[in-house]
């Protein structure tokens, strides 16, 4: 139930593509909370050896949400939008390397449960350090979706634009950066 149908994606608009895309999003968010919580469950019940399968189970949906921000993507590039549409590829890069990562991150976590003292330090800093390359990944997400929702924000018409309100607020700030940018790089000239 997580493909999307090939007709909503291949009568989509580029504004809609970008919702779509905010949907695959949400879908993975919510994706990432339920491996989570079941790996915890697995912790509580003892049940290790049941960890790959939870990992296979997990891939597999979220192997479907690659796959749909694929075809997303050249939905994009046939609408002729490459620019965004790339930026779409790196989202759909960010997410892979993520979800390695928090695998790795849980995989971690579970030798560190049933470690001797021996391992357990330099397990803690693996743990450590898998934690911090995973909220780097997680922003990376953040950011490249964030500038996917301004770039599609350029795509809209004034009357559109008064429609996303938040959407415009962000288009502003970002134009009066560059203006300022650009007045500061001329008087310096």
């Amino acid at each position: 139930d997580l493909v999307m149908p090939g007709d909503l994606i291949s009568e989509a608009s580029a504004m809609r593509v970008v919702q779509l895309v905010a949907q695959v999003q949400e879908h993975r968010i919510s994706l990432s909370s339920l491996f989570e919580d079941k790996y915890e469950d697995l912790v509580t019940a003892g049940a290790a050896e049941k960890y790959q399968g939870l990992v296979e189970r997990f891939k597999a949906k979220n192997d479907v949400l690659t796959q749909n921000l694929a075809r997303l993507e050249q939905r994009l590039r046939d609408l002729g939008h490459g620019d965004i549409a790339s930026i779409l590829g790196r989202v759909a890069s960010f997410e892979a390397k993520r979800w390695g990562l928090s695998c790795d991150l849980q995989t971690l976590r579970q030798q560190h449960s049933v470690a001797d003292m021996d391992t357990r330090d330099e397990l803690s800093e693996q743990v450590s350090t898998t934690s911090k390359r995973l909220q780097h990944a997680q922003s990376a997400v953040q950011e490249a979706m964030e500038e996917l929702r301004c770039e599609a924000a350029r795509l809209l018409e004034p009357a559109q634009l008064a429609q996303v309100g938040l959407v415009r607020v962000k288009v502003r700030a970002r134009i009066r950066v560059r203006v300022r940018v650009r007045v500061r790089v001329r008087v310096r000239a």
